[in-house]
């Protein structure tokens, strides 16, 4: 009788530690779920504040294990690695191996697929982030270009036709998708069009090169969005490849409590029909197993859930203070430093954000390159920087910030282009560049300091360099060369629309033959000195003159040399006309010359000084030694008294031209 009790009591305590062991799992797995969806749910809060300068179709949803897939998103490929670890460890202590195995194969196979996802998803963001910059800086020089070929095209016998045609062009090359070989007609039919109609020679001249510079900008609009295309096409072809592993593993686990709650169920009910008088002391076991379970994992878990909670709310300064060696002790660390690390790359984003905002508003290229280093230095903590410009296979300093040993803004760089993608290579796994790459910068920076250099590339074009030096070896981490390089991405873009712009500015107001300032450019910037001269009371003089017989230089000789005695005229123009004259190209063989602050007597004298030069120095050219003689008008103005006004200085332009235009057709 003894021995059948004491079996008995055997069997009841195996029961029993089926029973304990068959709850603990089922409450591990549940543990885990609940975890899991917190943690997805506190990285999914996280990533709706990088949706403004990131793809929002590229933020993942959050479900039990996508605490670790949604830091594939921010790039942080070593704590999905390490995390992924932890979790395969967890889910290996439940029961049934052949679950573990299929949960694990299924785990490794979605970890490599989201390390494609989170490559992918930066290129997608670095090409975004350019993208916002060209729409504001190419926008402008496309309208910029549309409104002077509509000028040029004024006037012209055949303007109906020419406007046709022009629209024609604008629909093909600002249409989506982009109608390359369609464009490439159309700017031909235009380019013929234009070069046979009545326009004048300068004018047809002006309006081909406007035709170039137009059909620049919209080939380069095209390729960028078809890169952007080709990115988003891929990012979403590897995020549905994600999506359908995660329902997999929710189902693995979801199955595995399953299976836990059966074979508690089953224990619980053997051991009933097995040992009836040990169901007392099995309750006692099983509540005293259930508060060392809250003692020592429960009470845990919730702290860390609630920390989780917060970070979820937004509060990035949220902590756990569990510190125990075991996997929830390595797991609260592992959240601490996630959330330090997701804290300070928001900061560093946000600091992107706004400095990207701001270039993609400004057109002044020293503004651009002046804000690029000073965030640059912000985000990086050195103290030195400069950009260098590309220009004619050499580097030009630009723009700095800090002390540099030597040089200041114009100087040559002691290396060309080609010695610049040398020094990009030598970098080394931190990113720093080696003693002889730093010494090839050119003495600019000092001994002591770490320097880095980071290329500054639009449109698959070297533009420049962005390099910058700190005497702390430290502060040029691999996570801050990464945003400097995203940031360098988009300031490069900026840097190059505005040089752009400002090169469109200065053919919009200069004569392409002469280098002389054009009509528009004459009411721009005289008007700014007669503004001055007559706001002092001062005179103003104009001397307005023309090319004798020109029609018949080029009737005889040819347009080329036509072309190289209004060339000489203009040299000759620059080297006698003192400061603070003016001279441009009226229009054709017409040229006037502003005198602020001089009288008609002194004008005159002047005028006929110029006259009598021309006509004794004879011009060479390609048909010889060629006589010129002009004809010269004279004009001037004296305001009664100084005026504290702004007076009508276009006014007096027009007014100085027409009297001195009547004097020459009078001469």
């Amino acid at each position: 009788m003894l021995t059948i009790i004491v079996m008995e009591m055997v069997v009841g305590y195996y029961a029993l530690a089926d029973l304990w062991a068959a709850n603990r799992a089922l409450q591990q797995s549940a543990e885990i779920q609940r975890l899991a969806l917190t943690l997805g749910r506190n990285w999914e809060s996280a990533r709706r504040l990088q949706k403004d300068f990131f793809l929002q179709s590229a933020v993942i949803g959050a479900n039990d294990a996508y605490s670790i897939y949604a830091m594939a998103s921010a790039g942080k490929i070593d704590e999905v690695i390490r995390d992924g670890a932890l979790l395969k460890r967890m889910i290996a202590t439940t029961p049934d191996d052949s679950a573990v195995r299929t949960r694990l194969t299924d785990l490794d196979l979605l970890l490599s697929t989201v390390s494609r996802y989170a490559t992918t998803y930066e290129e997608a963001t670095e090409l975004e982030m350019s993208m916002t910059s060209r729409d504001a800086g190419l926008s402008a020089q496309l309208d910029s270009v549309s409104a002077r070929v509509l000028a040029l095209l004024a006037g012209a016998r055949e303007h109906e036709t020419l406007i046709a045609l022009y629209y024609e062009l604008r629909y093909f090359g600002e249409s989506a998708p982009f109608k390359a070989g369609a464009m490439d007609a159309a700017v031909l039919s235009l380019r013929e069009a234009v070069g046979q109609s009545s326009l004048p020679a300068e004018r047809i001249s002006a309006a081909l090169d406007a035709l170039d510079t137009y059909e620049q900008l919209a080939s380069q609009i095209a390729q960028t969005d078809a890169q952007i295309q080709e990115k988003l096409a891929t990012l979403a072809q590897l995020g549905n490849s994600v999506e359908p592993g995660l329902v997999t593993l929710l189902a693995a686990v979801n199955t595995e409590a399953g299976q836990a709650r059966l074979r508690f169920e089953q224990t619980r009910q053997s051991a009933a029909n097995i040992l009836a008088a040990a169901v007392v002391a099995g309750v006692l076991l099983a509540m005293a197993v259930a508060v060392v379970l809250h003692i020592t994992v429960t009470r845990q878990v919730t702290r860390l859930t609630a920390v989780a909670r917060r970070l979820q709310n937004g509060d990035l300064a949220a902590r756990s203070a569990l510190d125990r060696g075991d996997e929830l002790g390595r797991l609260a660390a592992t959240l601490n430093a996630m959330a330090a690390k997701l804290g300070l790359t928001i900061d560093r984003m946000e600091i992107v954000r706004k400095a990207s905002l701001d270039l993609a508003s400004e057109l002044d290229a020293e503004s651009v390159m002046d804000r690029t280093l000073e965030v640059s230095t912000t985000l990086s903590g050195a103290e030195i920087g400069f950009v260098g410009l590309a220009s004619d296979d050499a580097l030009y300093l630009a723009r700095s910030r800090g002390s540099l040993r030597a040089g200041s803004a114009g100087d040559q760089l002691p290396c060309d282009v080609e010695t610049l993608t040398t020094m990009i290579n030598d970098r080394q796994a931190t990113g720093r560049l080696t003693p002889e790459s730093a010494a090839r910068a050119g003495g600019l920076l000092p001994a002591d300091h770490t320097c880095v250099a980071i290329p500054l590339v639009s449109v698959q074009n070297t533009i420049g360099v962005l390099v910058l030096a700190a005497r702390d070896p430290n502060v040029f981490s691999a996570d801050t060369l990464q945003f400097l390089e995203l940031y360098a991405t988009g300031a490069a873009v900026a840097i190059h629309n505005a040089l752009l712009y400002e090169n469109v500015q200065e053919l919009a107001v200069v004569d392409s033959l002469t280098g002389l300032y054009n009509r528009r450019g004459l009411f721009q910037f005289g008007r700014q000195d007669i503004d001055a001269a007559l706001l002092a009371g001062r005179p103003v003089a104009l001397i307005f003159f023309d090319i004798d017989n020109f029609k018949a230089f080029n009737d005889r000789y040819s347009y080329d040399v036509g072309d190289q005695v209004l060339e000489a005229i203009a040299t000759h123009l620059r080297e006698s006309i003192p400061a603070p004259g003016i001279a441009c190209r009226y229009g054709g063989e017409e040229f006037v010359v502003v005198l602020p602050g001089t009288g008609l007597g002194d004008a005159t004298t002047r005028a006929e000084a110029l006259r009598c030069q021309v006509a004794a120095a004879p011009i060479a050219t390609d048909a010889g030694q060629l006589v010129v003689t002009i004809s010269v008008g004279v004009a001037a103005c004296q305001p009664p008294v100084a005026s504290p006004r702004p007076v009508d200085s276009s006014g007096f332009l027009n007014d100085l031209i027409a009297r001195a235009g009547h004097m020459l057709h009078g001469a």
